[in-house]
C-alpha cells in the first residue's frame, strides 16, 4: 500500500524535485563509502532511512533524529518506514531535524573539524619503524 520509486539515475536537476515530493530515503546498501544521496534527501527534508555499511550512517543521518540507521533485516525497515509513514507528527519532527541537521553552519562545522584532524595528523611525530 505504499507507492515506491527506484530510480537508478536522475539528472541533477531533477533530484530536488523528486525528493520534494518524497517522504522518506531508503538506502539499505551492503557497500556505500558515503552516501551523496543522504546529503540530497535532508536538504529537502526527507529523512534517510540507511543501513550500518553506508558512511553516512550516524554521522550525517543521526539514527532516530533525522532518520534510522537499520540492521539489514527486512522487518526492522518496515517498522522505522512505517512508524514515521503512520505518524505524521512524528515524520514532521524527523523532516525539520532533516533539514537543520545540513545547514551551512553543519557544512562549515564538518570542514572545521575536518580540518582539525588534517592538522593534527600532521603535527604527530613522525614513528619509525625498527630496523633489522
Amino acid at each position: 500500500g505504499i507507492d515506491v520509486s527506484h530510480d537508478r539515475y536522475l539528472p541533477w536537476q531533477a533530484i530536488s524535485d523528486v525528493f520534494l515530493q518524497s517522504r522518506l530515503l531508503l538506502l539499505p546498501s551492503l557497500l556505500e563509502p558515503w552516501g551523496l544521496v543522504c546529503n540530497e534527501a535532508l536538504q529537502c527534508g526527507v529523512p534517510c532511512l540507511v543501513s550500518p555499511h553506508v558512511g553516512a550512517g550516524g554521522e550525517l543521518v543521526r539514527d532516530q533524529d533525522n532518520g534510522y540507521v537499520c540492521a539489514l533485516d527486512e522487518q526492522v525497515w518496515v517498522d522505522a518506514a512505517r512508524g514515521l509513514l503512520e505518524h505524521p507528527a512524528h515524520w514532521e519532527a524527523m523532516s525539520r531535524q532533516a533539514r537543520q541537521s545540513v545547514r551551512r553552519d553543519a557544512l562549515a562545522d564538518a570542514a572545521a573539524r575536518f580540518a582539525a584532524a588534517v592538522d593534527h595528523l600532521l603535527r604527530a611525530p613522525v614513528r619509525q619503524e625498527a630496523v633489522q
